[in-house]
């Protein structure tokens, strides 16, 4: 009688726990830290010379929903593959120039992976007048 009880406690229990597994999802979701590298290596405000600053991961380019991908709130221009599968980001080297100031910035890249989970990565870059 006792292991009957004991039993059907925790059947009572693993059911609970059941349903509230499934309510939230099914699983949980961790942020994944992401190695970036941002490009250009300096940020130059007085120069023209390019029209990009490029971030590249370590992130397969399959993963990413690349339409949410922001550095520091700019929206990503366009995204690519790396010649080892990897997501590479590129934005408007104007609105970047436009959060830069010398003698650095620190630039985070964040956005969300196909499965749902979240990603980030920073980097510092020099800033030159």
């Amino acid at each position: 009688m006792k292991k009957k009880m004991v039993i059907s406690c925790l059947l009572v229990i693993g059911v609970a726990v059941g349903i509230a597994w499934v309510s939230s999802g099914g699983y949980i979701l961790a942020q994944v830290e992401t190695e970036i590298t941002i490009a250009p290596q300096t940020l130059v405000l007085s120069s023209n010379s390019t029209a990009w600053v490029t971030v590249h991961t370590d992130l397969p380019y399959g993963s990413v929903a690349s339409a949410s991908v922001t550095l520091d709130g700019i929206p990503i221009a366009w995204s690519k593959a790396d010649a080892r599968g990897y997501f590479v980001a590129k934005f408007q080297m104007a609105a970047v120039k436009g959060i830069a100031a010398p003698p650095s910035v620190e630039l985070t890249l964040a956005g969300t992976l196909k499965d749902g989970q979240t990603f980030s990565g920073t980097d510092a870059v020099p800033v030159l007048p």
